[in-house]
């Protein structure tokens, strides 16, 4: 037998050739003489994982590399590896691209150090400031609440373009850094109520980074810290999410759910925020329609309830944690709700529509809403057409630092290859084989 290619070896060998990766890549698809390989640009990625570490490479791209000519780089000289620079923001409102081959073992934390830069966060992943404000003066003024709110909204906005693994240390420390600032800081009662309120909302948003990585002991944790915190400061609409975010999570880890979902809308009741009321009641949807199965109607009401109360967003303002949730996620959820009602037909024209205009960027929840059109494909019998849209899920979802899109890809080609051995399908399972579920941080 012989002996396994590892990526460093791959890497040595390639580098003696004086080839960079897309080189390497036209070499496969020589060796391939016409056999079914991914696209150029995925076939790039692959080899880039294969030499960084994360992906494990396959006894057929083993063979391929083989017959392209690989050989064990004993005899090869392998240059010392230098640091890899970042490279110059791209002009436009894009992230810049990671050199073709500077990716290497640090191309991921790269990629997601670009997104953070992008989006304005970078100087905000530092010591939490509330250290700061205990070594200060252990007397806190009324208006420290608000400018660790506003910081946690910033910091927020890394979930648009990371997955939980990424995020979880980041929202955690900033959650233990508030607990610790309401232990030990000299306040009035009102501010003390502020501070309580905030660790509510950071403890859903650590446990929302923790259920992405799949964490889920930890998430319930969180969940029940914020349910508890909500609860001591009176936020009824903070309450009602998080007996909302528990019932999501209950869904996924095959627990009972309704009853979590319904008690979260009524704990707002009809005068929370707009966009809140719109959240609460689309996962209450979900519910309805995965664990009831056909009950169309109830899970449609709900939809109509999350539309008209974004209809009626003017009335006032909903808080930063919902901001998030527009026309086109309702959209969305009404898609997934009609595919998993068994009313793929009617699904596939809402999706594609509130689907169509997605920024790629954030690339976690557009691989998941994908998942949603091509499952609703696979039921319609448009196999073709799945896989295709299953190969834009692969592509967005290499590199996240979330379990979900992984899992549902693996779905995905189970119902793919129950309905077709076309050699299409087989480069999906091969493609999907590179992406590796996020482990817990060591």
């Amino acid at each position: 037998m012989m002996p396994r290619i590892d990526g460093q070896a791959l890497r040595a060998w390639r580098r003696s050739q004086d080839w960079d990766v897309p080189a390497l890549a036209r070499r496969l698809r020589q060796a391939a003489d016409g056999e079914a390989l991914p696209a150029h640009d995925s076939l790039v990625r692959m080899v880039r994982g294969w030499e960084s570490g994360r992906h494990r490479m396959s006894e057929r791209y083993e063979l391929l590399c083989r017959k392209a000519g690989f050989r064990p780089p004993q005899a090869a000289s392998r240059p010392a590896r230098s640091a890899p620079t970042l490279a110059e923001p791209a002009r436009g409102s894009g992230p810049a691209a990671v050199p073709a081959d500077t990716a290497g073992d640090n191309g991921d934390v790269q990629r997601r150090v670009f997104l953070a830069a992008s989006a304005g966060l970078a100087g905000l992943l530092t010591v939490p400031p509330q250290f700061a404000h205990l070594a200060a003066c252990r007397t806190i003024g009324s208006h420290v609440p608000g400018l660790l709110r506003k910081r946690l909204a910033r910091l927020r906005r890394l979930d648009d373009y990371l997955g939980g693994t990424d995020t979880y240390r980041v929202y955690l420390a900033e959650l233990q850094a508030t607990q610790t600032l309401a232990a030990q800081a000299a306040c009035t009662q009102a501010t003390r109520a502020e501070l309580v309120t905030l660790i509510s909302e950071q403890a859903q948003q650590a446990g929302w980074a923790a259920f992405d990585a799949d964490w889920q002991d930890a998430a319930t944790a969180l969940y029940q810290e914020s349910l508890t915190a909500a609860r001591t400061a009176g936020d009824r609409p903070l309450e009602a999410n998080a007996l909302a975010l528990l019932a999501y999570q209950n869904l996924t880890t095959g627990q009972p759910a309704a009853s979590l979902a319904e008690a979260s809308c009524q704990a707002a009741g009809k005068t929370a925020p707009p966009r809140v009321r719109a959240l609460l009641n689309e996962r209450r949807a979900w519910v309805i329609a995965c664990e009831t199965g056909r009950s169309e109607v109830p899970a449609r009401r709900a939809l109509d309830i999350a539309a008209a109360a974004l209809q009626d967003d003017q009335a006032g303002p909903s808080p930063d944690w919902a901001s998030w949730v527009d026309q086109t996620e309702v959209q969305i959820m009404t898609g997934r709700c009609l595919t998993r009602l068994g009313r793929a037909e009617l699904a596939i024209p809402v999706l594609e529509g509130a689907l169509g205009g997605f920024d790629d960027r954030q690339a976690r929840d557009k691989a998941l809403y994908l998942t949603w059109l091509a499952e609703a494909l696979i039921v319609t019998g448009d196999i073709e057409h799945a896989a295709a849209v299953t190969g834009q899920v692969i592509s967005l979802a290499n590199g996240v630092a979330s379990v979900r899109p992984a899992q549902r890809v693996a779905f995905l080609l189970r119902g793919l290859r129950a309905r077709s051995s076309a050699p299409y399908v087989t480069e999906l399972a091969d493609r999907a084989a590179q992406i590796t579920p996020a482990t817990w941080p060591g």
